[in-house]
């Protein structure tokens, strides 16, 4: 067995954070969130497989595998999301 690198683990462990805030906010229901943070650098492929508006979908729909945070490695995709200039979502 070999385990794998120390930027594969932090990449899963970014992608496995993404996932649970996607599940945390639809959960409470917060679709500007959920829509927001998926949209972000393009990961909505990150989003539970039987998702639907309103509801968060069974933990265990949200994909386990390795290396989906596929667009940068996790320090950028922190970076970036650390910098990213404020917005602001008007909900009516």
């Amino acid at each position: 067995y070999r385990a794998p690198s120390s930027a594969a683990l932090g990449d899963f462990l970014v992608q496995r954070a993404i996932q649970q805030q996607l599940f945390y906010n639809a959960q409470l229901g917060n679709e500007p969130m959920v829509h927001w943070l998926k949209s972000f650098r393009s990961h909505e492929h990150l989003d539970s497989s039987q998702r639907s508006e309103g509801r968060c979908g069974f933990p265990g729909t949200y994909s386990a595998a390795f290396d989906q945070l596929n667009t940068l490695p996790f320090t950028a995709y922190l970076e970036a999301m650390g910098t990213e200039p404020d917005s602001s979502i008007e909900v009516n």
